[in-house]
């Protein structure tokens, strides 16, 4: 009689609400993954294992919501449908039992018999899972496997940290530690251009605006002549006006330019950029890419 209802297929049921245990059976390939998947999703879990003939070991699964887990006290939808998609693994929950037998069925199927008429043809001290397939058939283990709680499965090893030994340095002022400053660009807003680099024809045009300019821009503007290029630095004043050179941005309103929407990187105080050999306080230092 057990033999026979083991060959009656379950059949889709309607309304299927949201479980507050399921259960999932898989193949041991899978067992690390999800339970680091039930973990991360605040669900607590026991397993039980099990041969069927000679296949490989099955890993059973039973699965609920941790007590202070966002979701509920169900089992959430996205959890059954991630593990109803998974190759090999198919998802249960428990539709009849008494003191000695637990019958399980596929989620989303019903077991064409009232389980309460038909659990006493079974062994006692059972497990059914009546499934669909294709992964799996319908399953009589008998005994029950034993559950236990994932907790007991873990082991937790910390590495032994190396020990080593440091050494003051003494007799001296500063320590030999140098951080290679680069020129990145920089994503962010684009400031006010504060400085332009000219050539020799740009340097020409400047030369024609400066007839055309207010008087009070001669005391804003200054104009810095080089033999190959020059420099018009403002103060204040709008230099995107002019559209062209090589547009400068201030540097922590120092002496030091870097081309717009570029930075350095690390982001140094100027205290300390201020002691690199190349940059001299005094001067005006311009870093071009």
């Amino acid at each position: 009689m057990d033999k026979l209802l083991l060959r009656i297929p379950p059949l889709p049921a309607r309304g299927t609400s949201l479980p507050e245990t399921a259960y999932a059976l898989l193949h041991s390939e899978l067992y690390r993954m999800l339970a680091r998947y039930f973990r991360a999703h605040h669900l607590r879990y026991r397993v039980a294992r099990f041969h069927a003939l000679e296949a490989d070991p099955f890993v059973l699964f039973e699965i609920a919501p941790s007590p202070n887990a966002s979701t509920g006290a169900l089992v959430p939808a996205f959890v059954l449908s991630y593990l109803c998609s998974l190759p090999n693994c198919t998802v249960f929950t428990e539709t009849g039992a008494d003191s000695e037998r637990h019958m399980l069925v596929q989620w989303g199927q019903r077991y064409p018999c009232r389980p309460a008429h038909i659990l006493d043809a079974f062994p006692s001290d059972c497990l059914l899972l009546l499934t669909t397939g294709p992964d799996f058939s319908n399953i009589c283990v008998s005994p029950a496997p034993a559950f236990f709680e994932g907790d007991d499965l873990i082991s937790v090893r910390a590495p032994c940290p190396g020990q080593d030994n440091f050494k003051a340095v003494e007799g001296m002022e500063e320590l030999p530690l140098e951080v290679p400053v680069r020129l990145m660009h920089d994503p962010g807003p684009a400031p006010l251009p504060a400085a332009l680099i000219l050539n020799a024809e740009e340097t020409d045009w400047v030369r024609r605006l400066i007839y055309r300019l207010p008087g009070d821009a001669f005391g804003k503007y200054s104009f810095c002549l080089g033999q190959e290029r020059s420099v018009l630095l403002g103060k204040g004043v709008p230099m995107e006006l002019l559209p062209f050179g090589i547009p400068m941005q201030c540097v922590q309103d120092t002496h030091l330019f870097t081309p717009l929407r570029c930075c350095l990187v690390p982001d140094l105080p100027w205290k300390l950029l201020s002691e690199a050999p190349e940059i001299i306080d005094d001067n005006y230092t311009f870093l071009t890419t």
